[in-house]
């Protein structure tokens, strides 16, 4: 499969961390779930279409508070498919069946409903990221 560069728009400096509404996110643009610490899981969105991350691939990815480090497990995710998590998410909390779940899966706390806002993700990790996060004790990841 031929992947372009996509021509999607630079971020603002001050949407970082925040994600972008789904339905913002075109349907050119590949979803992924990266799991983290502790199995938290996200959901992010890649615009560089000529990157190609698969299941297992660490990735540098926006965060709250700058970047961090994750790692792919599920690279076939569509936006129709987190759509439907979506809504199936406000019928759950809805009819008070516990709280939303993650898109990986994950209970989260509370009931209350939670807007699924896909994040970028910037590149794969390199080998100085990855030693960095074992070594350091400050985050350092992409300084």
């Amino acid at each position: 499969m031929q992947r372009r560069t996509s021509d999607a728009p630079t971020p603002n400096l001050n949407d970082l961390g925040k994600g972008v509404p789904l339905s913002s996110v075109p349907a050119s643009w590949p979803l992924y779930i990266v799991e983290f610490k502790a199995g938290r899981t996200d959901l992010f969105y890649l615009t560089d279409l000529t990157l190609d991350n698969r299941v297992g691939d660490l990735v540098i990815v926006e965060a709250d508070r700058g970047k961090d480090l994750g790692t792919v497990v599920n690279d076939t995710i569509t936006l129709k498919e987190v759509e439907v998590f979506e809504r199936e998410q406000r019928e759950r909390v809805a009819y008070g069946d516990g709280g939303p779940l993650s898109p990986g899966g994950q209970q989260g706390g509370g009931g209350s409903k939670k807007e699924i806002n896909p994040k970028m993700i910037y590149g794969k990790a390199q080998p100085h990221d990855t030693q960095c996060v074992r070594f350091c004790v400050a985050p350092c990841v992409g300084s």
